[in-house]
C-alpha cells in the first residue's frame, strides 16, 4: 500500500505541482483583490482531479496489467486511489481554509469569518467526495476519458433530481426544513453543513467498495 500511495504521489508531483503552486498564488491574489474567498474552495476539487487523473497515467502506461502480475489484491490497488485522493482533499481542505482565515487577516477582519470559511470549505469538501465518488467506480468501469462526460451528466441528473425535490416539496407546502434552515443559527447552520461532509464521507466509502468490485472483474 506504502508502495503504490508513492507510486502515484511521485506522478501527481511531479506533473502538477507547477501547477498547483500557480493556482495557490493566482487564487490568492484574485481573493484578496476581489474579496471572494469561495475561490479558495476550489482547491478542494482540485486536488482531487489530480488523483483522479492518475487513472489516465496508468491507462497510458498499462499499470495494471503488470499490477496484476504483482502481491496486491484488488482492494489494496484501489484502495490507494481512494486513500489518497482523500489525503489530498483533506490536504486541499486545509490549504483552503488556511488560505481565507490568512487573507480575512490581511483584511483586518480578524477570526470573525472563521465560521463562515468552515462551513464553505466543509460544503466544497462534501460535494467533492460525492463527485469522486461518482468519478472513481465510473472511470474503472469506462475509462477515465470515456467517464468524464459520464460523470457530468450523473451530476446533472442528481443536481435536477434535488432541485425537482425542493420545488416538489415547496408546491405541496412543505417548505418548513428549508425555512428552518434559512433561520438557522450559524452554529446550526455548521452541524447541518458537517452533517452533509459525513454523508459525501460514506458516499465516498460505498464507491470504494464499487470500484473494488469493479476492478476485481476486470480483464486487462
Amino acid at each position: 500500500m506504502k508502495g503504490l500511495l508513492y507510486k502515484d504521489n511521485a506522478t501527481i508531483l511531479t506533473s502538477y505541482k507547477k501547477n498547483a503552486l500557480l493556482v495557490v498564488i493566482l487564487y490568492t491574489a484574485m481573493a484578496v483583490m476581489l474579496e471572494m474567498n469561495f475561490l479558495f474552495f476550489a482547491m478542494v476539487f482540485l486536488c482531487g482531479m489530480y488523483t483522479l487523473s492518475t487513472l489516465s497515467f496508468d491507462e497510458f502506461s498499462h499499470w495494471d496489467a503488470y499490477a496484476r502480475t504483482l502481491p496486491l489484491s484488488p482492494g489494496a490497488v484501489v484502495g490507494a486511489k481512494y486513500l489518497l485522493g482523500l489525503l489530498w482533499m483533506l490536504g486541499g481542505f486545509g490549504v483552503a481554509l488556511a488560505l481565507a482565515t490568512g487573507t480575512d487577516l490581511v483584511r483586518g477582519l480578524g477570526l470573525a469569518a472563521l465560521g463562515e470559511n468552515l462551513m464553505g470549505c466543509l460544503a466544497a469538501l462534501a460535494v467533492v467526495l460525492v463527485y469522486y465518488g461518482v468519478s472513481f467506480p465510473l472511470s474503472y468501469r469506462m475509462g477515465a476519458t470515456q467517464a468524464r462526460s459520464a460523470v457530468l451528466l450523473v451530476m446533472a441528473a442528481l443536481a435536477l433530481g434535488i432541485f425537482a425535490v425542493v420545488t416538489l416539496l415547496d408546491k405541496q407546502g412543505i417548505s418548513a426544513p428549508l425555512e428552518g434552515l434559512q433561520a438557522a443559527t450559524p452554529a446550526h447552520l455548521l452541524g447541518v453543513v458537517a452533517g452533509a461532509a459525513v454523508l459525501g464521507a460514506l458516499c465516498y466509502l460505498a464507491s470504494w467498495r464499487i470500484s473494488t468490485a469493479i476492478y476485481r472483474r476486470k480483464e486487462f
